[in-house]
């Protein structure tokens, strides 16, 4: 009895699996190789990304903050507004009717034209029918 086949790419994942613990060098989406940290260096990692903030002359004051993203939070303090809520449902009503209508219209003139083609031909063919009873 032959042998059982394997499932497609079992060994190619086993191989994969193996030897990606902390330490180990893999390759990331860019193609560099880089090596895999591990907790104590990501630990350490972290507390000097935080020391180097806590510290940074380049931190803005509440008031900077606050001028650079005015809109943004403009935009999250006028989503907690049931005014304003009420109001931009209503424009995105107002514009999926416009588009509605406008598919309605457009289907209605595709719909126009197949039956004007089709009105044609008939035309056509009762025309050439007539002929043919002339003829006889």
């Amino acid at each position: 009895m032959p042998p059982k086949p394997k499932a497609s790419g079992t060994g190619v994942y086993n191989k994969r699996i193996a030897g990606m613990g902390a330490g180990a060098i893999i390759t990331n989406s860019a193609g560099e190789q880089v090596k895999k940290a591990t907790d104590a260096e990501a630990q350490l990692r972290a507390q000097q990304l935080l020391e180097g903030l806590a510290n940074s002359k380049e931190r803005l004051t509440l008031e900077d903050f606050v001028k650079k993203h005015k809109d943004t939070m403009d935009d999250l303090a006028m989503s907690d507004n049931p005014e304003f809520r009420a109001q931009y449902r209503k424009q995105l009503d107002e514009d999926r009717r416009k588009r509605m209508k406008a598919m309605k219209k457009r289907r209605k003139n595709e719909e126009s034209k197949k039956k004007s083609k089709k009105k044609k031909k008939k035309d056509k063919e009762k025309k050439k029918k007539k002929k043919k009873e002339k003829k006889k």
